[in-house]
């Protein structure tokens, strides 16, 4: 039996609830030391994190289509030097009864100019995930990691 859709969708079939996307504290920060200092502050290289995240949603019949986005920065540290950096990212999505939907691994690339302590980064992705018969839809999470 196929999914119910929310009482209310946008005439363009945007959703106004929509899964949650969600950075748990301890994952949205990426922490890089210089080798065998790890823990130690005065050895950080850079650190990146998340910084927001955004989303919206089309329900297609027993399916919602999530487009989602975040962004974020990586601040140099005392060991630092401006340059390019690799970001890992892990996004996974689960349902209403916390069900692994999807899992993705990727990166995304950050770069910190010369004259520069700080640069910035921003990803926008696409998911489509099953709805199942009685969820709500905000009872779904995407999950994104800096792992």
């Amino acid at each position: 039996m196929p999914a119910a859709a929310p009482a209310a969708n946008y005439a363009d079939g945007r959703s106004p609830t929509c899964p949650q996307v969600v950075a748990w504290p301890n994952e949205k920060l990426k922490t890089v030391y210089q080798n065998g200092h790890d823990g130690d502050a005065n050895f950080i290289v850079y650190r990146g994190e998340i910084t927001k995240l955004s989303r919206e949603c089309h329900v297609y019949g027993g399916r919602v289509v999530v487009k989602y986005g975040y962004a974020g920065r990586v601040l140099l540290g005392p060991k630092g030097y401006p340059g390019s950096f690799t970001l890992p990212v892990s996004v996974t999505a689960q349902d209403a009864y916390q069900a692994q939907l999807a899992r993705n691994r990727g990166s995304v690339r950050v770069t910190v100019p010369g004259d520069q302590t700080v640069g910035y980064f921003s990803m926008v992705r696409e998911i489509s995930l099953p709805v199942r018969t009685g969820t709500r839809l905000e009872d779904y999470k995407i999950f994104v990691a800096l792992k």
